[in-house]
């Protein structure tokens, strides 16, 4: 079993809209535009980006080594690129970046909730689309789907008698 899910994002003020595929494993995932002649995507994961210049991409999980491609367009960026702040990450994994951050210790977490909820409930939703074979429409503001409120009641477990969910944190 697997699928490709497409998400839509909306312009954002000067930001343009943007759309998003995500290939589960057994899917080919098609090449960017400006991939060199011969290279391979590599299998064991990754992401990229493809902008009306350039095209970054980077393997696995944590973009900590991004590139862009074509490798000359890379090389002649790289002088820039250098210049930009980095995000300092703890190092070591999210359980021990959670630990520093508690302790003080050091930066927020890589994977801190500010970033995490969101993109979590990006990627339930791709789970609700793949789960009804739907597409789905997100009222972000009021954490419901638009014009199939048959899918709200498969949002959240069922709570035992006496709880409740509370207010939208976020």
């Amino acid at each position: 079993m697997g699928s490709v899910v497409t998400y839509h994002f909306p312009a954002r003020g000067k930001k343009p809209p943007v759309v998003l595929k995500w290939y589960e494993k057994g899917y080919d995932v098609p090449l960017p535009k400006r991939w060199e002649d011969g290279r391979k995507l590599d299998g064991g994961g990754g992401m990229y980006m493809e902008g009306s210049k350039n095209t970054l991409y980077h393997r696995g999980m944590r973009p900590t080594s991004p590139e862009i491609t074509p490798k000359e367009e890379f090389n002649k960026l790289k002088p820039e690129l250098a210049k930009i702040p980095r995000t300092p990450w703890g190092g070591g994994g999210p359980i021990e970046e959670w630990v520093r951050a508690i302790k003080g210790e050091g930066p927020a977490p890589g994977s801190n909730f500010d970033y995490a909820a969101p993109l979590t409930e990006m990627v339930l939703l791709g789970a609700l689309a793949q789960r009804t074979g739907k597409t789905i429409e997100w009222d972000a503001e009021n954490m419901t789907v638009k014009g199939q409120p048959e899918l709200n009641k498969l949002l959240k477990e069922p709570m035992p008698e006496g709880w409740s969910y509370g207010e939208n944190l976020w």
